[in-house]
């Protein structure tokens, strides 16, 4: 690994646990569609391998996703940090690396920023974007969204670090031309789909960030 001076974030799954909003969110869309609801954990299971879609029939799919999305940015219960990732940020911006988030959301950049604020680490992220006005089939895309952050720090693709919890995430990591992809389990993944995209390193959530980059 290269000499890293800028480390990236994707947001749900990477520094917020997304678990319950997602299955809330999920129940909401279901419920709307008239489609019988499975339980939570076969919710959780379609999640997990990505395969959300399944949930509902084919013709259904379009129109789950995009009324999943509404729901998830509509949410308003409790949302939380995932363990380590205040203490992960916090090392970051303490050691002088550059900071940003990097987030699949179709929200503004202010409301992403608003909900750190609320979590207590709004004050180590300088940059954030979003997919805001982005068409919902390529919000997971995040390459364009990558290295405007990177200029924005005036920083290089080569010294910059993403860390993400979907294969999504590594695989527009690698197109931007970054230094390394760390992708984390946190998010839920199953661990085969996250090392079938070959990131630099796999690590349980974001509170080993900080041994990673000391020892990567």
């Amino acid at each position: 690994m290269k000499d890293i001076q800028t480390v990236l974030f994707d947001l749900d799954g990477t520094i917020i646990d997304a678990r319950d909003r997602l299955l809330a969110s999920c129940q909401r869309a279901l419920r709307q569609l008239a489609v019988e609801i499975p339980d939570e954990a076969d919710c959780w299971q379609a999640f997990r391998t990505l395969d959300a879609g399944r949930l509902v029939p084919a013709p259904l799919r379009q129109r789950f996703y995009e009324l999943l999305m509404r729901e998830y940015m509509a949410y308003t219960g409790e949302i939380r940090l995932i363990p380590g990732a205040h203490e992960a940020l916090e090392y970051c911006r303490t050691h002088g690396y550059r900071t940003g988030i990097i987030t699949g959301r179709p929200s503004s950049p202010d409301r992403v920023r608003a909900e750190l604020d609320r979590l207590g680490v709004l004050s180590f992220i300088e940059v954030i974007k979003t997919q805001a006005g982005t068409p919902l089939n390529d919000i997971l895309s995040k390459e364009q969204q990558l290295l405007e952050a990177v200029a924005e720090l005036h920083a290089t693709p080569e010294r910059s670090l993403y860390v993400g919890d979907l294969p999504n995430d590594i695989i527009s990591g690698r197109r931007a031309g970054l230094g390394a992809c760390v992708a984390v389990l946190s998010g839920g993944v199953d661990r085969e789909l996250l090392v079938a995209c070959r990131p630099d390193a796999l690590l349980n959530s974001i509170g080993e960030l900080p041994g990673y980059l000391r020892d990567p």
